[in-house]
């Protein structure tokens, strides 16, 4: 399982970032809810956003199934927030997800949130051992994997707030 490692962790550090989002940012996260008509207390945002930042921190040190596991259940749960923003044309500029208002629900969000679920589940199943140990086995002290990581982060939160906003503008 460590070929996928780089996306597990991918999906981790996202969530983790993304709570850090919601603990400093609530109010998009928390409009985005009431607009579907949720419960959306700016306290209830930040608790949420401080369980993301625990849970993918705790799975990216420790590579536990069962963490995994509920990182793969919060991209789910995401899925369906954002389908249900789509599907009921509820007029959302924000998704919340990076606490700012330029998050536009989209099906590049849907994709990438399937695609980290489906990932995540399946170093779930099939083990991730943590990463000191594929830390370890990686050329150069893990330069190039720590960098890539942190690129494959940024890509991934602009595909998530830049591109859908092109989308949307260039579709008029």
């Amino acid at each position: 399982m460590e070929a996928i490692a780089g996306l597990v962790y991918l999906a981790a550090a996202l969530l983790a970032l993304g709570g850090v989002a919601k603990v400093a940012r609530p109010a998009p996260t928390a409009g985005a809810l009431r607009a579907l008509h949720l419960p959306g207390p700016l306290g209830g945002v930040r608790l949420l956003g401080a369980a993301e930042l625990v849970l993918g921190t705790a799975a990216i040190i420790t590579g536990a199934r069962a963490l995994l596991v509920l990182v793969a259940l919060a991209y789910l749960a995401f899925t369906l927030f954002v389908v249900a923003a789509l599907r009921t044309g509820t007029n959302i500029q924000s998704c919340g997800c990076f606490g700012s208002v330029d998050t536009p629900p989209s099906l590049v969000h849907v994709g990438l949130d399937l695609g980290l679920a489906g990932v995540t589940l399946a170093a779930a199943i099939g083990g991730l051992p943590p990463i000191g140990t594929v830390w370890a086995g990686q050329p150069w002290a893990g330069l190039p994997f720590a960098l890539l990581l942190v690129v494959s982060v940024y890509l991934a939160y602009l595909l998530l707030t830049l591109l859908p906003l092109t989308l949307r503008a260039a579709r008029g």
